[in-house]
């Protein structure tokens, strides 16, 4: 019998080892939201697939859906953001926490498709911008206030509705660093709300 095979694009938010030679993986994908996948022999040296399925990739994934859970067959990665950013420790850090939070928030399985759109755009405006402490957090801020809003876990004031509909730019990120009491108190606030 064959097995479907499904290729997505999608972003390794977290992995693990499994088993002696397999790793275990939480992609975030457009159709299907959360998707956790085991790779198997992926740990050996001759695994085509190391390279490719690394934590903070962005790729195209092919998977199959087994029994419990899916497996990975085949991945092509687009780019890896923390061998981009390694030297830029705030903006790694915040980039950690970002994925931490759409592991908990975003439901498995279920069609995400603007919010992946968004946390892509995020991702390419961050190509190449060396982040301050400062720029990171309020690009993290950002970030999770879209995350947020997308979810249906906030509303902004009009006092913070150009971070939900404004274009990434260097400009945002300031403003971002101006409106900080006022993001942080809305993102926790929401984020009480969600009770998740």
């Amino acid at each position: 019998m064959s097995h479907h095979i499904y290729t997505t694009p999608a972003m390794v938010l977290a992995s693990a080892p499994s088993r002696e030679a397999d790793r275990s993986y939480t992609l975030f994908t457009p159709q299907l939201g959360i998707v956790w996948a085991t790779a198997q022999g992926i740990r050996r040296e001759v695994s085509k697939l190391r390279y490719a399925l690394q934590e903070f990739s962005v790729l195209s994934v092919s998977l199959v859906r087994g029994k419990e859970h899916w497996r990975i067959t085949n991945a092509s990665a687009d780019t890896n953001i923390f061998w981009q950013q390694r030297t830029n420790r705030p903006f790694v850090e915040a980039i950690a926490r970002i994925f931490r939070l759409l592991i908990r928030l975003v439901p498995g399985e279920e069609k995400s498709e603007q919010l992946y759109v968004e946390i892509l755009a995020a991702l390419h405006f961050a190509r190449g911008i060396e982040f301050s402490d400062v720029a990171a957090a309020a690009f993290e801020h950002i970030v999770v206030l879209r995350i947020l809003y997308n979810l249906g876990y906030s509303s902004a004031g009009d006092d913070l509705k150009l971070f939900l509909t404004d274009s990434w730019s260097q400009d945002l990120i300031v403003a971002a660093q101006k409106k900080r009491r006022s993001l942080v108190t809305t993102i926790n606030f929401s984020l009480h709300q969600s009770q998740l």
